[in-house]
């Protein structure tokens, strides 16, 4: 072979690789700002902020509302913040907690006031008690592994989402559990088979009070989910978000069982918050429309509203963000909003 034919083909065993690379990026990443393949259709409704409260105080979650009181965790995991909807008031309730690290590494609070419920996802335990006494929490310990999210129902009963250690796979199942009993009545898994790596069962999970409804919205697809009291199936939809570019498979199970992660991991978060209202669910999706401006997107998040009676989409509205920051936390009650970011507490007022 010739010098420079040898040299040749050096060069394009090199580059070939390469190039190969290239054009499966070129051709298969979509930024969230491309087009997306679906628009919103924005209403006549608008959140007019009304009150913020700016704090170095670092907010979390917000845990309860009531039509006079926000309860809002801090990130200290000990603290919750009782404000009312004017951001006037300022009272602090503080939970004695053990001090046992992995108790304390994952903490999420559900207020319905007076009472309050602390799950301790990594214990797993729960911690049961009213607001405004001196009187200790009740403790309950679940006897599974690990549970992510948790909700009390309003039957007494609880909900846990978490993984099943006797299950191949890092599926994670919904539980239906009796604390007084300490029995677990029902284990249920919707998102079988799951060949995606399991990051269909990642998402957000709330309870409708108006319809006795169990929403789950997926982090990484488009499912919206929904479920009665006793974990019974009560209908799915296809959220508005729905992509077709983007990549949803998280990797693969090899034939000896080991968990493989590719470059096929999920692009980007669809739905990154949930809320329920009155029959309603609130859905903060993180992809711009085609409809909607590039450069505006990251001045208000997109909240796409549903019916959950009839699992159809209704429209779209910007809740104007505090400081460019992200939504961390959103709960809707009538024609009022609280919002959290990272420097503060915003109140809106939702109007036509």
């Amino acid at each position: 072979m010739k010098l420079k034919t040898k040299t040749a083909w050096i060069i394009f065993c090199l580059l070939a690789p390469a190039a190969v690379v290239y054009l499966l990026y070129a051709f298969t990443f979509r930024p969230n700002r491309e087009k997306n393949g679906f628009t919103r259709r924005f209403s006549t409704l608008h959140a007019i902020p009304l009150d913020t409260l700016i704090a170095e105080k670092r907010f979390s979650e917000i845990c309860g509302l009531t039509d006079h009181s926000l309860f809002i965790a801090l990130a200290d995991r000990r603290t919750i913040l009782e404000t009312d909807w004017t951001l006037q008031k300022e009272h602090y309730h503080t939970f004695p907690l053990p001090t046992e690290e992995k108790i304390m590494s994952r903490i999420q609070y559900q207020v319905d006031s007076p009472v309050y419920n602390i799950f301790a996802g990594n214990g797993p335990d729960v911690f049961k008690g009213l607001l405004y006494t001196k009187d200790p929490p009740r403790h309950f310990h679940y006897g599974w592994p690990v549970f992510v999210r948790s909700i009390a129902l309003p039957n007494g009963l609880y909900l846990f989402q978490g993984f099943d250690y006797n299950k191949a796979g890092t599926q994670q199942d919904f539980i239906l559990w009796d604390p007084l009993g300490n029995n677990q009545l029902k284990k249920y898994d919707p998102f079988q088979p799951a060949a995606d790596m399991d990051i269909s069962s990642e998402g957000l999970i709330s309870y409708d009070t108006a319809l006795h409804l169990l929403v789950y919205a997926q982090f990484y697809k488009n499912g919206l989910y929904t479920f009665d009291s006793n974990l019974a199936p009560a209908g799915h939809a296809t959220t508005l978000d729905t992509v077709h570019t983007g990549r949803m498979r998280a990797g693969r199970t090899n034939r000896s069982g080991i968990l493989e992660y590719s470059a096929q991991s999920p692009q980007f978060i669809i739905n990154g918050q949930l809320c329920l209202d009155d029959g309603k669910a609130y859905v903060n999706s993180l992809l711009k429309a085609d409809n909607e401006d590039g450069a505006g997107f990251d001045d208000y998040s997109a909240i796409d509203v549903y019916d959950l009676r009839t699992l159809h989409y209704l429209y779209s509205f910007q809740l104007p963000r505090l400081q460019g920051k992200r939504l961390i936390s959103l709960r809707i009650r009538g024609d009022k909003a609280a919002a959290t970011y990272a420097g503060g507490i915003v109140v809106y007022r939702l109007e036509h």
